[in-house]
């Protein structure tokens, strides 16, 4: 009994340390990344994001009324994230204001997971860094 509550002690720790390991590497990843290319990285995976609902929407016909309005509304949060991170005139008020709408939707329709707010409150700053810059 012992010896097995030991082997599962070394197993979680192992996974901790690969998990902190892979952290530190994707943040020191970001930290070399140009501003651009952050922009650019949000950019491309709002596009990704709206592509799979969609593609889950088109593919699935026993979805409720509800489902097929909150992905829908998904697909058009994520559209318009993609388009704001397009847009070399777009200001950081009007990113955070859609932050907090985005916000609003996901806590009101209960979509846990659903981190389009997170992502667009990471292109302001990125906004705000090449705007000091």
């Amino acid at each position: 009994m012992t010896e097995s509550l030991m082997i599962a002690g070394i197993i979680v720790l192992s996974l901790v340390i690969v998990i902190v390991r892979d952290v530190r590497h994707r943040q020191l990843l970001s930290k070399r990344m140009s501003v651009e290319d952050r922009i650019a990285v949000i950019r491309e995976s709002a596009a990704d994001q709206a592509q799979q609902f969609q593609s889950y929407v088109d593919r699935n016909e026993q979805l409720t009324a509800k489902e097929v309005y909150n992905l829908n509304a998904l697909v058009a949060l994520y559209r318009r994230l993609e388009e704001l991170a397009t847009s070399s005139d777009v200001s950081i008020e009007e990113i955070q204001r859609f932050a907090k709408e985005a916000q609003e939707f996901v806590r009101q329709q209960q979509l846990n997971g659903i981190r389009v707010s997170v992502e667009a409150e990471k292109l302001a700053n990125l906004l705000r860094q090449r705007n000091a810059a």
